[in-house]
């Protein structure tokens, strides 16, 4: 018996992510990368160019934790926003942020990102 579910599609035109790196790096590395996101084999997802501009004036720092509107965009250790005032985070708590992730040893202070 065949079951068809609904699934929620969102259609866009072109996604961008800031990252630190060598562009010609980068672009080897998402050059095999032909479809993202889930239910990939039935077609969704698919990409038709990637495009890697490199910004020299960027702050590598911004590039690597915040989103493009300046609000915290992953979890950090705390000490990594030590004297940085004004960034939007998710509040704070304890965690690994290596593998293994569940490990007490690996358990520390972090800032969470913002929503």
């Amino acid at each position: 018996m065949r079951r068809y579910t609904g699934m929620p599609l969102t259609v866009c035109r072109h996604l961008v992510w800031r990252v630190v790196g060598d562009p010609a790096a980068v672009a080897e590395l998402l050059a095999p990368i032909v479809s993202i996101g889930k239910k990939r084999s039935a077609g969704h997802g698919h990409v038709l160019t990637w495009t890697v501009d490199e910004e020299p004036a960027a702050n590598r720092w911004e590039f690597a934790h915040l989103y493009p509107d300046g609000r915290l965009g992953r979890t950090a250790p705390a000490a990594c926003l030590h004297g940085r005032s004004g960034v939007r985070t998710g509040g704070e708590g304890r965690m690994g942020l290596r593998p293994p992730y569940m490990h007490r040893a690996r358990r520390l202070p972090v800032v969470l990102p913002a929503r």
